[in-house]
């Protein structure tokens, strides 16, 4: 752990209401949608020499970009072997000028999280200190370095034994914060030592292995996208599409999808459906929300250029917008995340076609969700899926929407349930089901 003091700053905080509600909040049942941003290389100032923008600059910027897309949090990711909370890095300025940035997020009412800390078992002075720089930064949360299976027997056992006495002094200290365990082997080890929820890398590998394949040979994989949601829904996991696709000069997310141009933009729109209709937090590192082209490099921005006119990446950063929307507001997609009654499958038989669907339900049942996916390039007409309840399905949400950089096909804002039994439900609706499209349904009129 980095031995820097636990700042007694001259910083005049403006952010105590805010604070006030995180001591109130239950982040289990809440919608988290983070944004996870390395400050270094999320813009820089070509004029000046290219250099990134200092604490104060990014206070003006990333409130309003992760803000206005409807994210719930930002992750800041520490520079390269920096593993202790909040340390400032001298080009972007002091102390003082990135508890400015945490206060800015906070007035936009964006949570801030610290991320990758590696807790150094040298004692409880360390422990504490982690502790005291969290809480003297206003976090409200951190992702933790889970220890490695190298760790074996006496070693390991320690380790352990301090993650459960940090996550221990952060809930009493900071109340509504939240603690993430990345590389923990599975959400039950994290959970006994107090961890709120598990990164979840495996959704992102098995997704990428998936999209990237042929459509025609997706029948034979269709296993990537059922079986293995099966052993996770109503487990603490974030699904995280993170930076850890993004090192070591990877592609992009947009050039890991297969096809011509257009079917790579409908395969990431189907990716980014995915990630926010399955039960799980989120997670989204920069770029991915523009689709960017070029692979992650930490010594340039990102290529902001691409949205400024009317482009697929445009569309796109309107389609994230519209999930963290859908997501926030529809209680079906959130409220029951950590629980098995707020998911059902309901047809996931259909490999031939390669077509998905399933349910998501609030507390109570209420505030249902029907969710199709058709991972092909051909549109299906006259598809039909179970519904619970009779009456007018609204389409709230379609990848394939032209405002989306899709064709724009689909069933007209909503559709009918008729009396007629399919997948275990007593209604059913005939959908058309767009090409390389998801598509959210709901009962007109439902509570949100």
């Amino acid at each position: 752990m980095d031995p820097s003091p636990t700042p007694a700053s001259q910083h005049s905080w403006m952010d105590a209401d805010y604070m006030r509600v995180l001591g109130t909040r239950t982040p289990r049942n809440e919608p988290i949608s983070i944004y996870e941003v390395h400050l270094g290389s999320f813009r820089r100032v070509p004029e000046e020499a290219d250099r990134p923008l200092t604490y104060r600059e990014l206070a003006r910027w990333l409130p309003e970009h992760a803000g206005r897309l409807g994210f719930t949090h930002v992750e800041i990711l520490p520079d390269p072997g920096i593993r202790a909370p909040f340390v400032a890095t001298s080009y972007h300025g002091s102390e003082e000028d990135l508890m400015a940035l945490v206060d800015a997020l906070h007035g936009r009412g964006l949570g801030v999280i610290w991320g990758n800390v590696a807790l150094d078992p040298r004692g409880d002075d360390e422990l504490e200190r982690a502790v005291s720089r969290l809480e003297a930064f206003h976090a409200d949360g951190v992702r933790v370095v889970f220890p490695g299976s190298a760790s074996e027997g006496a070693e390991r056992e320690e380790a352990e034994a301090l993650l459960r006495q940090f996550n221990e002094r952060l809930h009493a200290r900071l109340p509504g914060a939240f603690t993430v365990a990345a590389g923990a082997p599975d959400p039950a080890a994290a959970r006994a030592l107090g961890f709120d929820f598990v990164w979840d890398l495996g959704f992102e590998s098995d997704l990428l292995a998936y999209l990237g394949e042929d459509p025609f040979f997706r029948q034979w994989r269709h296993d990537l996208i059922t079986s293995r949601r099966m052993t996770t829904v109503g487990q603490p996991v974030v699904l995280a599409l993170s930076h850890q696709a993004a090192l070591g000069g990877k592609p992009s997310l947009l050039a890991r999808m297969h096809g011509d141009r257009w079917q790579k933009f409908a395969n990431l729109r189907l990716l980014y459906a995915l990630a926010f209709m399955l039960p799980g937090k989120k997670l989204f590192f920069m770029g991915n929300e523009i689709a960017q082209e070029r692979g992650f490099a930490a010594d340039r921005s990102l290529d902001w250029h691409l949205v400024e006119s009317e482009s697929e990446h445009l569309r796109m950063q309107h389609l994230v917008g519209e999930l963290n929307a859908i997501y926030r507001a529809q209680r079906s997609l959130h409220e029951l995340d950590l629980s098995p009654e707020g998911f059902s499958w309901l047809d996931t038989s259909d490999a031939e076609r390669s077509v998905i669907a399933f349910e998501r339900k609030g507390d109570g049942g209420r505030d249902a969700s029907v969710v199709v996916f058709n991972f092909t390039p051909v549109p299906r007409a006259n598809h039909r899926i179970g519904v619970p309840s009779a009456g007018h399905w609204e389409e709230a949400l379609n990848t394939d929407a032209v405002h989306f950089g899709g064709s724009g096909q689909g069933n007209f804002g909503g559709v009918e349930a008729a009396p007629v039994p399919a997948h275990g439900k007593p209604f059913s609706l005939n959908l058309t089901l767009p090409p390389l499209g998801a598509i959210v349904l709901r009962p007109q009129n439902a509570a949100r």
